[in-house]
């Protein structure tokens, strides 16, 4: 199913680490987050991937949309093993409205842009930004 008239922000898994990039997508016009992913498996690394996923989402009061790998159910030919799963569908709010968990799976969500406006007034946090983008300011 396609969005047809919404514009992307997409990016890629470590990207959800520098929010910066984030910001600049919203600077441009995006109107909801994409981020694909096969992240890496260790210790405390899918609260990693769900608590940056949430914080984005939170940030920038922004529809997000976290995909997720599935694990690898059989070990890879070569390389380490890749892939936790968690896809998520994340709302404006930083609520996880979806997660499929660390298996394989298919689920439709509803970007609700009601639900975005209202949640906007209630935290206008983009809105009161003092320093845009390139702007400099002068002590």
């Amino acid at each position: 199913m396609v969005d047809v008239g919404r514009k992307i922000g997409l990016v890629t898994c470590y990207d959800l680490r520098f929010p910066e990039l984030f910001r600049s997508l919203v600077d441009r016009g995006a109107e909801m987050f994409v981020v694909i992913a096969a992240w890496t498996p260790g210790p405390y690394k899918e609260d990693h991937w769900i608590t940056l996923a949430r914080a984005r989402a939170i940030e920038n009061t922004m529809w997000t949309v976290a995909v997720g790998k599935a694990p690898e159910i059989e070990p890879p030919p070569s390389g380490g093993p890749t892939g936790i799963g968690r896809s998520l569908l994340i709302d404006p709010m930083g609520v996880v409205r979806t997660d499929l968990g660390g298996f394989p799976g298919t689920a439709v969500g509803t970007v609700d842009d009601d639900a975005t406006e209202r949640i906007r007034r209630l935290l206008p946090s983009a809105s009161h930004r003092r320093i845009a983008i390139g702007e400099v300011t002068e002590n």
